[in-house]
């Protein structure tokens, strides 16, 4: 299986501060790969490095067989790369439907966005329900969902989520895993899953890693990991 995403001994900051030392990593084509740990371990710092957005002091970041490390942030999305953040960040006074319209960036024709449009709104039914809905009325599982949706519409290689369980009810938590799963299915995505919500990020993904103090501590096989009785212990409760 080809590799999507490939990090070698990557160190990160802010302001000369180190956060990240030495993280390496890769994730394959169609693959779901979880990175997990506990608050202020450095997961979302990562996503913030791989996306440009963080300050990469040392080490190499591959994306779809391109040395991405030093290229500019907003050149990404057009070459697959795309980021959901924690919270999504949708524009609350615009409708669903114009959030959508927003991911989509392609130069393609205006009915190659609309014909785009309406396969992705049929990929979220409760979205199709709202679509003339300003977003800032949605509840918080309907804007996590937005938000995904937003990112898929530019036909992303590999999308990365930070923290799309936090704030919602187990109910939408499990909701908004099985769109995420279903979304990879049927788009061929490799996704990277950040979440603190261990147990379930086990649950979704094939493999993970262990994020501690801005280090790698542990990787392996989801299976593997979740029955881990020292993992259990430190973040699922047992």
């Amino acid at each position: 299986m080809n590799t999507i995403l490939d990090i070698r001994d990557l160190h990160a900051g802010y302001n000369q501060a180190a956060v990240l030392e030495g993280i390496s990593l890769s994730v394959s084509n169609g693959e779901i790969v979880s990175i997990v740990g506990a608050n202020g371990a450095g997961k979302s710092t990562l996503l913030g490095a791989i996306t440009r957005l963080v300050e990469v002091t040392r080490g190499s970041i591959h994306f779809d067989g391109v040395d991405i490390t030093t290229i500019a942030p907003h050149r990404l999305p057009a070459m697959g790369l795309v980021m959901v953040p924690e919270g999504g960040r949708l524009f609350p006074f615009m409708t669903v439907q114009e959030n959508l319209e927003l991911g989509y960036f392609s130069r393609r024709s205006r009915q190659d966005a609309k014909d785009r449009l309406e396969e992705v709104i049929s990929l979220f039914p409760v979205l199709a329900e709202r679509r003339e809905q300003l977003a800032g009325h949605l509840s918080g599982g309907e804007r996590q969902m937005c938000a995904i949706a937003r990112a898929v519409m530019s036909r992303p290689k590999l999308l990365m989520l930070d923290e799309p369980s936090v704030g919602l009810s187990p109910m939408m938590v499990g909701k908004v895993f099985e769109l995420v799963e279903a979304l990879a299915r049927h788009e061929g995505l490799s996704i990277v899953l950040v979440e603190q919500n261990v147990e379930e990020a086990l649950e979704l993904s094939k493999r993970a890693y262990v994020v501690e103090h801005g280090r790698i501590v542990r990787s392996g096989s989801s299976d593997e990991l979740r029955s881990d009785p020292a993992l259990q212990a430190a973040y699922m409760g047992a």
